[in-house]
């Protein structure tokens, strides 16, 4: 990666940390495309182990998941649809990345939370997925779309974790089909 665009895009997510309001939509989707990628192949080392028999959280996992928040904050102010369009575009892109595993987590929620049902079908193909699939239940709930239920049904069978089991169990009361 250029250098430069590096140092424009860390620019970039440090006033997304200080003034979310300022930052145009255009930048926010730069940092997005660029951010996560960037950190995957330059920082792949072990960052957090975990405890019984939870996968460890690698570097790039963390990064990418702390970027979330930034957009959260950009999101959470009142923005029109069609200056959230290409940020949740971008964030449609990250959580269709497997390579990002973890990292994915609350982009996921964010999809859900603030990109609603247009975002179903993106949401709805992670639900195989063991790295986001309880996180995406749950932004199918947010967003009220329907059209999952056997997907959420066959994830309620399987899963291992109570959360997850909950967020199938008020999925399948919310969304009747």
């Amino acid at each position: 990666m250029d250098a430069d665009v590096l140092k424009r895009v860390e620019a970039i997510v440090s006033n997304l940390r200080s003034d979310p309001r300022s930052v145009p939509s255009e930048d926010v989707a730069l940092a997005l495309d660029v951010l996560p990628a960037y950190y995957l192949r330059t920082r792949y080392s072990v960052y957090m182990r975990c405890v019984r028999g939870a996968p460890d959280w690698l570097e790039h996992e963390s990064l990418a998941w702390e970027l979330s928040e930034p957009a959260r904050s950009w999101l959470k102010a009142k923005r029109t649809p069609a200056e959230r369009s290409c940020v949740l575009d971008a964030i449609a892109r990250i959580v269709r990345d497997p390579r990002q595993a973890k990292g994915r987590q609350n982009f996921v929620l964010l999809l859900g939370e603030f990109g609603g049902a247009g975002y179903g079908e993106t949401l709805g193909s992670l639900l195989g997925d063991p790295s986001v699939a309880g996180h995406a239940v749950k932004a199918l709930i947010k967003s009220r779309t329907p059209g999952y239920a056997a997907q959420v049904r066959e994830l309620l069978s399987e899963a291992k974790t109570a959360w997850v089991k909950t967020a199938a169990r008020k999925y399948l009361s919310l969304i009747k089909e």
